[in-house]
């Protein structure tokens, strides 16, 4: 089990989706997407639901939704949120357990962590 948790993060890090100064940011490793909403009210982002809930949020309380991912993102990185949301959406579908980096802050919403990274397993 601790070889997996190992292998997740180490892959995260790989792939650059954590930033080693993230230290409030949340990790869930082997969880399953048991939800992504949408709603016209929040037209800009997804709602994120785990079988795992974060633990050591730094500003999420939320019990509800775990992440947020934004869909129409103004920043440079509207294209890979499109890429994760693909990601998110196609794990969800299929099943598939999923290990999740937060990035420490509730940008969308004040009581849900952002996502910052994806890893499928399996």
């Amino acid at each position: 089990m601790q070889i997996r948790k190992s292998l997740g993060c180490a892959i995260l890090l790989a792939l650059g989706l954590v930033r080693l100064d993230t230290a409030s940011a949340t990790i869930v490793y082997n969880a399953t997407i048991v939800g992504v909403t949408e709603d016209i009210a929040y037209p800009n982002f997804a709602f994120i639901k785990l079988s795992v809930a974060p633990t050591g949020l730094a500003c999420g309380t939320a019990t509800t939704f775990h992440y947020t991912l934004p869909l129409l993102d103004p920043t440079t990185h509207q294209a890979i949120n499109q890429q994760l949301y693909a990601l998110l959406l196609s794990a969800y579908m299929s099943g598939k357990t999923v290990s999740i980096v937060g990035t420490g802050a509730c940008t969308e919403d004040p009581t849900v962590e952002s996502l910052r990274g994806l890893n499928v397993i399996g």
